[in-house]
């Protein structure tokens, strides 16, 4: 989130680091708008539409590395609860993406493959953000979505909704953290380590 107005001290208006900033966030935003609209080729994203509707989802953003990829399905698919799994691939190649859609086929886990993402070569944080965004505007909007990263691992029985982050902190085990996407007004971050 840029800063607001009131947050810049006087040698950052001297330097005019709002004015830049501002362009750099209206040129971000743009970019982040025309990839949300890049349609894929993928027929099963409108059976995946439909399956999504009313159910706990686990999101899953794929980026090259089809081992990785296994062995977080496999410790997921025991340890965390949720009705549907979906891994979107945000790898750069198609050689990547065939191996993480052959192992989502060995799991039976949905796959969606992204279009070409603009920030995957110049920013991998941004190329992240923007894989979820494309995918809460395009096929989760409807759904409530905890998000998983995929270089993180569950390794006990956990619920993401039933442990609280302030449980979580207080407790000095601070474990995964996710993205509880409630509508699309309210995300809240949510930190679980604790078995239900």
């Amino acid at each position: 989130m840029p800063k607001t107005l009131r947050e810049y001290e006087l040698l950052q208006w001297l330097r005019l680091q709002p004015l830049m900033h501002a362009i750099k966030t209206a040129r971000y935003r743009r970019i982040d708008r025309r990839f949300v609209r890049e349609p894929v080729d993928d027929r099963a994203i409108s059976g995946i539409r439909d399956a999504v509707r009313g159910r706990n989802v686990l999101l899953t953003i794929a980026f090259g590395d089809a081992q990785c990829l296994d062995l977080q399905l496999r410790l997921t698919k025991g340890l965390v609860r949720h009705d549907l799994h979906i891994v979107a691939d945000n790898s750069i190649s198609e050689a990547a993406a065939r191996e993480n859609r052959q192992v989502c086929a060995a799991h039976g886990i949905a796959y969606v493959r992204l279009p070409a993402n603009p920030w995957t070569v110049k920013n991998p944080s941004r190329s992240h953000g923007a894989a979820l965004n494309w995918m809460w505007h395009n096929v989760l909007k409807p759904a409530e979505v905890c998000h998983r990263d995929l270089r993180h691992f569950r390794m006990r029985r956990s619920h993401p909704r039933k442990t609280e982050l302030n449980e979580a902190r207080g407790s000095g085990r601070c474990g995964m953290q996710a993205l509880a996407i409630r509508s699309p007004s309210t995300v809240e971050t949510v930190a679980y380590d604790r078995c239900r």
